[in-house]
């Protein structure tokens, strides 16, 4: 079942957040504090846009063991600038709360964690043309269903509500079924992230609101 997100789905979208965070596998225990993820790409958004997310609750009919849980999610932002100037206000302060650095961080913990420490590195012209944006993930149980496709219909509904024309959505390079994925519902290839070697990290890919 898909529903608006509510406040106490909070730990339940943190849980699925790192579940997929490997490249779409389960990347718990791979960082020094699970929040990591989660406080970077997760709670910031339904913080700021509570109203732009909604979760997928396992149903009983079809999964007792889970019946209730969040085991899916899509949220986002209407307009990443005004995003990201709210995150150096206002989510500084929480980031820095739920992710204490010790002794226990490694140089990999800490080149994630300064992609919360700096924001501002999601300003680019791409942002300014596709000012709408989102994260979308499902636990295996929640995949091959349709709900995918849907939620990202549900959410471009509601930014063709406020007016916002387009939207983008980062995938890792690794994601190839993500990446598939997005190309078969029309997104396009907008950038590109590399490494100083020249590997792809990351794709940059975007689509037209009313085309979804």
């Amino acid at each position: 079942m898909i529903r608006p997100y509510e406040a106490a789905d909070w730990d339940g979208v943190g849980r699925v957040c790192v579940q997929t965070g490997d490249s779409g596998d389960d990347a718990t225990g791979i960082y020094a504090n699970d929040d990591l993820l989660p406080a970077i790409y997760a709670y910031p958004y339904v913080v700021f846009e509570p109203d732009l997310a909604w979760v997928v609750v396992a149903d009983s009919a079809e999964d007792d063991a889970n019946d209730g849980d969040v085991v899916g999610y899509i949220l986002g932002t209407s307009n990443v600038t005004a995003f990201v100037e709210w995150w150096a206000g206002d989510w500084a302060p929480k980031f820095e709360e739920l992710l204490p650095v010790d002794d226990g961080w490694t140089g990999a913990d800490l080149e994630v964690r300064s992609r919360g420490e700096h924001p501002e590195d999601q300003l680019n012209e791409i942002v300014r043309k596709y000012p709408g944006e989102f994260h979308i993930d499902l636990l295996p149980a929640a995949q091959g269903h349709g709900l995918g496709r849907t939620l990202i219909a549900v959410f471009a509904a509601a930014l063709r509500d406020r007016g916002v024309r387009r939207l983008s959505i980062g995938v890792g390079a690794a994601n190839q079924d993500a990446l598939a994925f997005y190309r078969h519902l029309g997104f396009e290839e907008l950038g590109r992230e590399a490494a100083e070697s020249g590997e792809v990290l990351a794709y940059r890919m975007g689509a037209q609101v009313t085309d979804l």
